[in-house]
């Protein structure tokens, strides 16, 4: 498997991973304060229940990482390299990048080449140029 293929699947698990993790401290909250059964976290509806919020917070993040690879890049904090349609595109991220978590994340969701190796700390990706 290609290397850039095994970090869009981690970057997936992890996305699913703390969603799960969240899900399961929402249980143990609900078994402590609301005295909820432990029937009913066995129970087939919340399986599929759980299952259907950990792909629905897998698409949020995914969307919300992609709406801040957009902002990043409209405000010169991300500069591509090649042709934008193409899937292993490598991308420069400025460390004075605010969303700076979220767009690696994209990046690694959408398995493209990341170059860490920046310039500098006091180059933004051509601030100047149109």
């Amino acid at each position: 498997m290609h290397p850039s293929t095994v970090d869009q699947w981690r970057a997936h698990l992890l996305v699913a991973s703390l969603a799960a993790t969240v899900i399961q401290a929402a249980v143990v909250g609900a078994l402590l304060v609301f005295d909820v059964p432990v029937a009913f976290f066995a129970s087939a509806a919340f399986r599929l229940g759980a299952i259907a919020t950990i792909a629905a917070a897998v698409l949020l993040i995914r969307g919300l990482a992609a709406f801040a690879f957009r902002a990043a890049l409209a405000n010169h904090f991300v500069q591509l390299g090649g042709d934008r349609h193409e899937t292993h595109e490598p991308v420069t991220l400025s460390h004075h990048c605010p969303r700076r978590a979220l767009v690696v994340l994209h990046i690694r969701l959408n398995r493209k080449k990341f170059d860490s190796d920046l310039a500098g700390d006091d180059a933004r990706c051509s601030r100047a140029s149109p």
